[in-house]
C-alpha cells in the first residue's frame, strides 16, 4: 500500500508533461513504484456480468397510490414492473359510496335546476306584485343552497380524481357508475401491488 501512495505523490510531484510526450521508467523505478507490466489478453464477456450491489429507491422518488374510498377490487391493471404513464389506470373499484355521491350530486342537481326555475318565476311574480320580497329572498336562500350541495358533490368527485368530463357525464346522465377508477399520479414504474 505504501508503494501506490509514494508512486501517486511522485507522478504528482512530477512537472507537468504534454499529452503527446512519453514517460519512460526503468526496471528499478517500475519495482520502487510496484508496477508489475503483463502482455495484454484478449478475451470476450459473456451476456451477463455479475456485480454486487443493492438497488436502492431514492427517498421521495416513490408514490404511494391509494384509494381514500372502500369498495371491492373489479380490475387489477397493472403489476409489479410495468411502466405507467400519468394518467394511466391503475385499478377499478367498486364502491356504494361513490354510488351514494353520485345519487345525492344528481338529486341535488335536479333541486338546483327547480330552485332556479322557482327563483326566475319569483322575480316576475314580484314585478307584477303577485309575491312578497320575502317570499323572493326564501326561494334565493333555496336555489343558494342547491347550488352550494351541488357544489360540495362536484368537489367530492374531484378530490375522487373525476376530471371535467367524468363529471359532466355523472350530471347528464340518469345512470349511476359506481366504479371508480384510480389513476397513475406520474409517470414511472409499479414496483408493489398491495390489495
Amino acid at each position: 500500500m505504501s508503494r501506490v501512495l509514494l508512486a501517486i505523490l511522485a507522478v504528482m510531484a512530477m512537472p507537468s508533461i504534454a499529452r503527446s510526450e512519453t514517460v519512460h521508467l526503468t526496471p528499478a523505478a517500475q519495482a520502487r513504484a510496484g508496477i508489475v507490466l503483463r502482455p495484454v489478453q484478449e478475451r470476450t464477456f459473456g451476456d451477463q456480468v455479475r456485480v454486487l450491489g443493492q438497488a436502492v429507491r431514492s427517498p421521495g422518488a416513490t408514490t404511494t397510490v391509494k384509494s381514500i374510498l372502500e369498495g371491492r377490487l373489479e380490475h387489477l391493471l397493472v403489476a409489479p414492473g410495468d411502466s405507467v404513464k400519468r394518467g394511466q389506470a391503475l385499478v377499478e373499484l367498486h364502491s356504494h359510496r361513490l354510488h351514494e355521491i353520485q345519487g345525492q350530486l344528481l338529486a341535488d342537481s335536479a333541486a338546483f335546476r327547480l330552485a332556479e326555475a322557482r327563483l326566475e318565476a319569483g322575480r316576475q311574480l314580484l314585478e307584477v306584485e303577485g309575491i312578497s320580497q320575502v317570499e323572493l329572498d326564501t326561494r334565493e336562500h333555496q336555489a343558494l343552497a342547491a347550488r352550494l350541495a351541488v357544489q360540495n358533490g362536484v368537489t367530492e368527485l374531484r378530490e375522487l380524481g373525476y376530471g371535467d368530463a367524468e363529471i359532466d357525464q355523472v350530471l347528464e346522465s340518469t345512470d349511476l357508475h359506481p366504479v371508480l377508477t384510480v389513476r397513475a399520479p406520474t409517470s414511472g414504474v409499479v414496483l408493489e401491488v398491495a390489495v
